[in-house]
């Protein structure tokens, strides 16, 4: 999929197509393959040349910046292969002609224009070091200077998409490490910043950079062992995950998002009163964390304390009044208390918030079947 084509498509709409048989060009070359095709030019050449009192010709270079801003934009255009011919047959360095411009429109801040030049070029040669680096970097930069959330996510997630194919393409090219790097720590992808700092030390001569990454891998150190712990905690490796989690609460006893984990994994060993603990010590961090007072109802539920439940489920409900798992979890509580009513008023909820929820599905089945033995 092309994120950032959409981004691009004010260039051709700038553009109008004509053909050979209505224009005459000032060049010379042997054009003749190109009689029938269309070619892009941008409407404010053609009027420059038409004020000039000049319509009947349009300098070369102009069909090149057209043809130029099409590629860049459409790599699948129906007669790439002929614009191709066209800009090479007009100079056989013509890709370095176009990185340059691309790297010029780059010093200048003007990045979609740039993009424009290296995916030019890279439609001509798909694994061009200098133009997949320089629109990484492109990427980067609309990333860090937009205020839109979707052409941030969409830039960043490209920015990301070409550094990862430079590192498989260019594997002890240094930089691509270096910036990737960043987009993991940023998105809480620690382990794969640390794998990709170790190896940007590894290929990197820049003595300054590394001194900087060296310094991040210390400080991430404890973030790395979290993701380590958590993740074994998600894949059902309780033991491995706590062993792995405690250690860190002594130096961090504050951090909820750590509590929280030592909670989940308490509370998938059936030791509920400890879960209890942990999560309770969330809400005194952070005490609008849905998620938590959805676990410590789960916790009381378990232990059959409905009062306590049913508090926080309803607390969470407070926050987040369409999750239809927190309907679930306390249609269970009223089920357990003999409030059908207002157990079947829960999972109606749920099932209009969520048709397929399996949960509440196997839920309203089993409150049928309360309903049928009571009558």
């Amino acid at each position: 999929m092309d994120r950032i084509k959409k981004y691009l498509k004010q260039y051709t709409d700038q553009l109008v197509f004509i053909t050979l048989e209505n224009y005459i060009t000032q060049s010379k070359k042997d054009i003749g393959f190109l009689k029938d095709i269309p070619l892009p030019v941008a409407v404010h050449r053609i009027a420059d040349h038409i004020n000039e009192g000049n319509q009947d010709q349009i300098p070369f270079e102009a069909f090149v910046e057209g043809i130029i801003h099409v590629m860049g934009v459409d790599k699948d255009f129906k007669y790439i292969h002929e614009y191709q011919k066209f800009l090479f047959m007009s100079n056989e360095q013509i890709t370095d002609y176009i990185l340059y411009h691309g790297l010029k429109k780059a010093e200048e801040g003007k990045y979609l224009d740039a993009i424009i030049y290296f995916r030019a070029v890279l439609s001509m040669e798909e694994n061009n070091l200098s133009a997949f680096y320089n629109y990484g970097k492109c990427c980067r930069d609309i990333f860090d200077m937009s205020k839109d959330i979707k052409e941030k996510k969409d830039f960043k997630s490209e920015a990301i998409k070409i550094f990862e194919t430079i590192t498989e393409f260019f594997p002890e090219f240094p930089a691509s490490y270096y910036y990737l790097g960043f987009f993991y720590f940023n998105q809480k992808l620690f382990e794969k910043a640390q794998i990709t700092w170790k190896k940007y030390l590894e290929i990197s001569d820049d003595q300054e950079k590394k001194e900087e990454i060296d310094n991040n891998l210390r400080r991430m150190e404890n973030h790395v062992l979290f993701e380590k712990g958590y993740n074994n905690i998600l894949s059902g490796r309780f033991e491995k995950g706590l062993e792995i989690l405690l250690p860190l609460e002594k130096k961090y006893p504050q951090w909820w998002n750590l509590l929280f984990f030592i909670g989940l994994a308490y509370r998938n060993m059936e030791e509920f009163e400890k879960a209890i603990d942990y999560f309770k010590k969330v809400l005194q961090n952070k005490p609008s964390q849905i998620d938590t007072m959805n676990e410590l109802g789960i916790c009381y539920t378990s232990v059959n304390d409905f009062n306590n439940a049913e508090k926080y489920f309803k607390k969470a409900l407070m926050l987040k009044k369409n999750d239809h798992e927190i309907l679930s979890n306390l249609a269970v509580v009223y089920m357990n208390t003999g409030n059908i009513n207002e157990a079947e008023e829960c999972l109606v909820k749920a099932l209009k918030i969520s048709p397929e929820d399996e949960v509440a599905l196997l839920w309203m089945e089993k409150l049928k079947e309360i309903r049928n033995k009571t009558h």
